[in-house]
């Protein structure tokens, strides 16, 4: 059921920098790279969720607590209460899309997708799992540069909105440094401006014999496009952030608020990463990075790299709000 409510790280891992991702944002720029791992002497200083002392926007969620949303909201941190039947119909969210009612094979139909796969990369609904009910989106990349997105419209512009995802990543994941990206809330100052691009997504990387990662962390890389002059990407992320699990279902809610320039992720329930105004932490220390007001967000899977294993990535309960949403709503 689709509800669209159409209202007005070892990072210390020393990847500090990710250079060459270019792309106009149109889904016909070429191939977008990353140059791979930059290394630096030093570590990246700085807890991601510290305040820098400005107008950092709302204060975080207490990760110890069940907090008590909006209406009967409850905002859980035990996957147990994440998972089960479709909740689309119960919640009173702008929209929501379980893609249970989607054709097996074609593309999400609920008001304001728009599919963007490029590089092999493929999107669509399918029964084969899912994280809530029987039907899930299924995101596969190729084995080099590759995208899918399923871009989300019906609710936008906005300045603020909160989005949540379940997703789960099958592993066992390619066995090779790859940056991959998951939601990215995007939009222009002006028509003709370059695009601005707010990604949450990571890193992934083995140790030298591919029995285990190094690393497999989130991060917030901020990139325009095309780029002007003198600008790079750069990325922010809490060197204590856990890895990811691949494998399993998980949860990912994402807020932006574009007047303070603020960037919230919790990772199942928990608030693993936060981006205000003057990044803190990764290759993003002491610069900024003011956010437009954006146009669409976009979620499903685009790594950058050559890797030897594609990526199979499913998404379900797909909601988007002015209120938090919560894992368990």
């Amino acid at each position: 059921m689709r509800r669209p409510r159409l209202e007005s790280a070892l990072l210390v891992f020393t990847l500090l920098a990710l250079g060459g991702c270019d792309d106009d944002g149109g889904g016909d720029a070429g191939p977008e790279r990353d140059a791979g791992p930059r290394r630096d002497a030093g570590e990246a200083t700085g807890d991601a969720g510290d305040p820098t002392g400005q107008d950092a926007g709302p204060a975080p969620i207490d990760a110890g607590e069940a907090d008590a949303g909006p209406g009967d909201r409850v905002f859980s941190t035990d996957p147990a209460d994440f998972f089960g039947p479709p909740r689309c119909g119960s919640l009173d969210a702008l929209f929501c899309d379980d893609f249970e009612d989607d054709p097996v094979g074609g593309a999400p139909d609920a008001p304001g997708w728009v599919i963007e796969a490029i590089g092999g990369g493929e999107v669509q609904v399918t029964d084969e799992d899912a994280g809530r009910g029987s039907r899930a989106l299924r995101i596969r990349t190729d084995n080099d540069f590759s995208r899918g997105w399923a871009r989300q419209e019906s609710i936008f512009p906005r300045e603020q909105f909160y989005a949540r995802v379940l997703f789960r990543v099958v592993a066992p994941g390619p066995q090779a440094f790859v940056h991959w990206d998951l939601v990215e809330a995007i939009g222009r100052d002006a028509p003709g401006e370059p695009l601005k691009r707010m990604r949450i997504g990571g890193v992934s990387l083995r140790n030298d014999m591919n029995t285990d990662f190094i690393f497999n962390r989130f991060f917030f890389n901020f990139e325009m496009n095309p780029r002007p002059a003198g600008f790079d990407e750069f990325t922010q992320e809490q060197v204590d952030s856990p890895n990811l699990a691949w494998g399993d279902w998980h949860c990912v809610e994402t807020f932006y608020d574009t007047p303070s320039d603020t960037v919230l992720m919790w990772y199942d329930g928990v608030e693993r990463v936060r981006f205000e105004r003057t990044a803190v932490g990764g290759s993003g220390d002491g610069r900024t990075a003011d956010l437009p007001v954006f146009d669409g967000v976009n979620l499903g899977w685009t790594i950058y790299q050559s890797i030897d294993t594609p990526f199979t990535v499913y998404l379900d309960e797909v909601a988007l709000d002015d209120e938090r949403i919560g894992c368990g709503n």
